[in-house]
């Protein structure tokens, strides 16, 4: 399946032990309890030699407490007159005090730029023309063999409203010279808007919560013994292929511009028949609700053992 790691943390496997793509993979209840047990761990390490070096007894606790406290730039260690061993430790600790804060802000950061507003299908869906599941394309590619590809995903942040997003689909080709060099092509790729006709950018008025859409690329030919062969115009066979889908719109309120993606190996992240509609269930609570059932499931595209298609309305 595709990954889904936002698109500025994929990055070439050199890099991915770097501090960033390590943050962005961890969930934020690991990263606050994996920093709480870090600092007290770390404080009551400087507790222990306090109190090691100290002249007169003093309660642990207390001390790991003022420790943890030091830390987080809240308090600072107890200094015995003399006691260079005690000022080395109060001055780290200082030290780190200042710096956590400044860490603590820098993962929040990340975290936020590593939310991601939409739920992706792991896999493309390829289908003839004549399968497709909305009325609009029905009426109009009827008798065609052409394969489509349907890319589908969507919303599942409830507060976030987007309106007028804008959709763009991307051929990613690579290509190696007889001396060994590597080329990469990117080409935009043509879509169909709701009416069926083709454009550069598909765009949706609104993105209602959880309302799977579905994005049509009409692939141009027919398939090949059952397979994707060409793309628009661009033979996929021998030559390693991504289909980048890339998404903007704007949240209401806060006039910022919300951009996602995703992207699919068109070698690997493809499945042949067509995608299962998604039912209403008023016994899950919204709160519990993890995704849609079947989402990433495929019908099976022989009408003499799949179910028959439940359409939808048309994109």
């Amino acid at each position: 399946m595709a990954s889904r790691i936002p698109l500025f943390l994929t990055r070439h496997p050199r890099f991915a032990g770097g501090l960033r793509w390590r943050v962005g993979r961890v969930s934020a209840g690991l990263l606050v309890c994996g920093a709480f047990g870090s600092l007290l761990s770390l404080a009551a390490g400087f507790a222990g030699v306090h109190g090691l070096s100290a002249r007169r007894h003093e309660n642990f606790l207390s001390v790991t407490l003022t420790a943890f406290r030091a830390l987080v730039g809240q308090d600072s260690l107890p200094i015995e007159p003399g006691n260079h061993l005690h000022e080395l430790l109060a001055s780290v600790a200082a030290m780190v005090g200042v710096l956590v804060p400044a860490l603590f802000v820098g993962v929040v950061f990340i975290r936020l730029f590593a939310i991601r507003a939409f739920t992706w299908r792991g896999a493309i869906n390829v289908v003839t023309a004549s399968r497709t599941q909305f009325p609009v394309h029905l009426d109009r590619f009827g008798d065609s063999n052409d394969a489509v590809l349907q890319v589908r995903f969507y919303k599942h942040l409830p507060r976030l409203e987007i309106f007028e997003l804008r959709v763009r689909a991307y051929l990613r080709s690579e290509s190696q010279a007889d001396d060994g060099s590597l080329f990469r092509f990117t080409h935009e790729l043509d879509i169909l808007d709701a009416a069926g006709d083709l454009c550069e950018e598909r765009v949706f008025p609104t993105c209602d919560d959880a309302r799977p859409m579905t994005v049509n690329i009409p692939a141009g030919a027919t398939l090949v013994g059952g397979r994707l062969a060409q793309l628009q115009g661009t033979e996929l066979t021998g030559v390693r292929t991504n289909l980048l889908v890339l998404v903007t719109g704007t949240a209401r309120g806060l006039n910022v511009e919300v951009s996602d993606g995703h992207v699919y190996d068109l070698s690997r992240d493809v499945q042949y028949g067509r995608f299962f509609t998604v039912h209403n269930s008023a016994t899950v609570r919204t709160r519990r609700w993890r995704g849609w059932d079947r989402f990433e499931a495929v019908q099976d595209d022989d009408p003499a053992v799949g179910v028959p298609a439940q359409r939808e309305p048309s994109p």
